[in-house]
């Protein structure tokens, strides 16, 4: 995985699913990315977990797919959010491609998907619930 294009897909996501959120709920949408890479029913890289389809909402809806354009909507917002991801990413390389939880799913507490009643291990953070579901 090239860790440029890790670091700015992850930060393209905590940007459009999280950026009013705390950091740590912003570090855990990055996590989730980061374990899907892990799994065999996902893809192996970060840009393809993000953009596969039905999986995050803002990609299907034309979200800020660009540093650039994310920038310009909200530049403090951008730059919490890059650091986030790079923080994140040092973190899961240094650990060996482990993360500190092992989220692989989250949903809005407004929001109640089909699948949110199968996953276990449930954490809310700011306006998030994170779990994991199996493959």
């Amino acid at each position: 995985m090239d860790s440029a294009s890790a670091v700015l897909w992850l930060a393209l996501a905590v940007f459009n699913e999280a950026r009013s959120e705390p950091i740590d709920g912003q570090r855990l949408v990055a996590e989730v990315i980061l374990n899907r890479t892990n799994l065999s029913c996902y893809s192996t890289s970060v840009r393809s977990v993000v953009r596969s389809p039905n999986q995050f909402s803002w990609v299907q809806r034309g979200g800020y797919l660009t540093m650039k354009a994310a920038r310009a909507e909200d530049e403090v917002a951008w730059n919490t959010a890059y650091r986030v991801a790079v923080r994140t990413y040092i973190q899961y390389l240094l650990s060996g491609n482990k993360t500190t939880t092992r989220y692989t799913h989250f949903h809005t507490v407004d929001s109640k998907p089909a699948w949110s009643n199968k996953g276990i291990a449930r954490r809310r953070v700011g306006n998030h619930i994170f779990m994991r579901l199996p493959c």
